[in-house]
């Protein structure tokens, strides 16, 4: 699922777009998977899925704000201002779900082999 959600990212504008039916996949994939994050001294959860609405809101209001600014326009935004369209959002947050799922993988795989433990096939924390 995570190479889909890679590949989708890049080849909608070439193939059918798959993001929101893999957006789905990956939130009923991570469905109880939460994100564990810190603040100063004090330690939050939050679920996987709530923290890429998040991230992916984020760059998308930064991108709004750059292009009213004038740091740069994209094509669609040429011959007038107009707000980043929310497809770039909802395209970002699938992309750091995987990212989120990559990362704690290799992190994990990672910890274990140099711990010597044998591999294990789910590292998916639910809970």
């Amino acid at each position: 699922m995570a190479a889909a959600v890679h590949l989708g990212f890049f080849t909608h504008h070439w193939l059918p777009d798959l993001r929101r039916p893999l957006a789905v996949a990956m939130t009923a994939a991570t469905a109880g998977t939460r994100v564990g994050f810190g603040v100063g001294a004090h330690r939050y959860r939050m679920p996987l899925a709530v923290s890429s609405v998040l991230i992916g809101f984020f760059p998308w209001v930064a991108e709004n704000a750059a292009t009213c600014a004038g740091a740069w326009s994209h094509p669609q935004q040429l011959g007038a201002r107009r707000p980043v369209p929310p497809a770039r959002f909802r395209a970002w947050s699938p992309l750091i779900s995987v990212t989120f799922v990559l990362v704690e993988h290799l992190g994990t795989a990672g910890r274990d082999r140099r711990a010597g433990l044998p591999p294990v096939s789910d590292s998916f924390k639910t809970g």
